[in-house]
């Protein structure tokens, strides 16, 4: 198995260099990949915030990168939450602080009251401290 790198999935999404496109394309589908959660983070970065695409396209391509066969994602059920949660309106950052954090602790403490409100508002199950500095 080898870890890709976010730039192999970028080029295999959206194919602004025809040659990289073509390589990320077949290095995928000719290898078993493993993808960590930090690439899936970063990848969701580039797309929305670098490339401007859309929530449902960006949601859209990283779960197809997911589904392909040749592809293992570490920690791929609290990926597949933290999508869900982005795909519901929480900041996939967050979300995905969120999923990883119900498996190894006994809450999330923050100091953005967005988060807070957010998961409420999505039904998230899981006990956020907020950390407030007012008295």
């Amino acid at each position: 198995m080898i870890t890709v790198d976010t730039n192999i999935l970028v080029r295999y999404i959206v194919r602004d260099d025809s040659k990289q496109a073509k390589i990320a394309q077949d290095f995928l589908t000719q290898h078993e990949c493993l993808v960590l959660r930090t690439v899936v983070l970063e990848l969701v970065w580039v797309l929305s915030s670098g490339y401007k695409l859309p929530k449902t396209t960006v949601i859209e391509q990283v779960r197809h990168i997911l589904c392909l066969p040749t592809v293992i994602t570490e920690d791929v059920d609290n990926v597949l939450q933290a999508l869900e949660w982005y795909e519901q309106g929480i900041d996939f950052t967050d979300a995905l602080h969120l999923a990883v954090s119900i498996d190894e602790s006994n809450g999330f403490a923050t100091f953005d009251k967005g988060i807070m409100n957010t998961s409420k508002r999505i039904n998230i199950e899981h006990k956020i401290h907020f950390l407030s500095s007012q008295e």
